[in-house]
Protein backbone atom coordinates (compact mmCIF):
# COMPACT_ATOMS: atom_id res chain seq x y z
CA UNK A 1 0.00 0.00 0.00
CA UNK A 2 1.30 3.50 -1.00
CA UNK A 3 0.89 5.98 1.74
CA UNK A 4 2.43 9.11 0.87
CA UNK A 5 -0.29 10.41 -1.87
CA UNK A 6 -1.76 13.72 -0.97
CA UNK A 7 -5.15 14.55 -2.07
CA UNK A 8 -5.73 17.54 -4.02
CA UNK A 9 -8.78 19.82 -3.96
CA UNK A 10 -10.08 19.85 -6.86
CA UNK A 11 -13.46 21.80 -6.65
CA UNK A 12 -14.36 23.84 -9.36
CA UNK A 13 -11.95 22.92 -11.71
CA UNK A 14 -13.75 21.74 -14.48
CA UNK A 15 -11.09 20.56 -16.66
CA UNK A 16 -9.79 17.88 -14.12
CA UNK A 17 -10.73 14.18 -14.74
CA UNK A 18 -10.30 12.22 -11.75
CA UNK A 19 -9.03 8.72 -12.17
CA UNK A 20 -8.58 8.07 -8.21
CA UNK A 21 -10.07 9.95 -5.99
CA UNK A 22 -9.58 10.72 -2.52
CA UNK A 23 -12.31 10.11 0.37
CA UNK A 24 -13.53 13.25 1.78
CA UNK A 25 -15.77 13.55 4.87
CA UNK A 26 -19.47 13.96 4.36
CA UNK A 27 -19.95 17.56 5.86
CA UNK A 28 -17.42 18.60 3.07
CA UNK A 29 -17.52 16.61 0.27
CA UNK A 30 -14.97 18.46 -1.36
CA UNK A 31 -13.75 17.24 -5.13
CA UNK A 32 -10.39 15.40 -3.98
CA UNK A 33 -7.85 13.99 -6.36
CA UNK A 34 -4.93 11.75 -6.44
CA UNK A 35 -4.84 10.56 -9.95
CA UNK A 36 -6.24 12.94 -12.43
CA UNK A 37 -5.97 14.64 -16.06
CA UNK A 38 -6.44 17.65 -17.36
CA UNK A 39 -7.41 19.76 -20.32
CA UNK A 40 -4.09 21.88 -21.70
CA UNK A 41 -4.00 24.06 -24.48
CA UNK A 42 -4.85 21.67 -27.36
CA UNK A 43 -3.19 18.17 -25.28
CA UNK A 44 -4.17 17.03 -21.80
CA UNK A 45 -1.40 16.45 -18.34
CA UNK A 46 -1.93 13.27 -16.40
CA UNK A 47 -0.79 14.46 -12.79
CA UNK A 48 -0.34 11.85 -9.90
CA UNK A 49 0.21 13.27 -6.21
CA UNK A 50 1.70 9.49 -5.29
CA UNK A 51 5.60 9.50 -4.80
CA UNK A 52 5.96 7.02 -6.60
CA UNK A 53 9.73 7.46 -6.34
CA UNK A 54 9.61 6.68 -2.74
CA UNK A 55 8.04 4.14 -2.28
CA UNK A 56 9.76 2.33 -6.04
CA UNK A 57 10.93 -0.65 -3.26
CA UNK A 58 6.83 -1.48 -3.21
CA UNK A 59 5.79 -3.83 -6.38
CA UNK A 60 2.44 -2.03 -6.33
CA UNK A 61 3.80 1.10 -7.04
CA UNK A 62 6.18 -0.09 -9.30
CA UNK A 63 3.03 -1.65 -11.21
CA UNK A 64 1.11 1.76 -10.92
CA UNK A 65 3.88 3.86 -12.05
CA UNK A 66 4.34 0.91 -15.35
CA UNK A 67 0.59 1.39 -15.65
CA UNK A 68 0.58 5.78 -16.19
CA UNK A 69 3.46 5.01 -18.41
CA UNK A 70 1.84 2.73 -20.60
CA UNK A 71 -1.48 4.81 -20.18
CA UNK A 72 0.76 7.72 -21.30
CA UNK A 73 2.32 5.87 -24.18
CA UNK A 74 -1.00 4.54 -25.09
CA UNK A 75 -2.86 8.03 -25.61
CA UNK A 76 0.00 10.01 -26.70
CA UNK A 77 -0.64 11.76 -30.03
CA UNK A 78 -4.16 11.37 -29.49
CA UNK A 79 -7.03 14.26 -29.40
CA UNK A 80 -8.19 15.20 -26.44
Amino acid sequence: MIFNGVNVVLDGDKDADVIVRGIDNITRNQNLGVIWEKRRGKGRALYCSFDLEAAKDLPEARALRRSLLDYLAATSGKNP
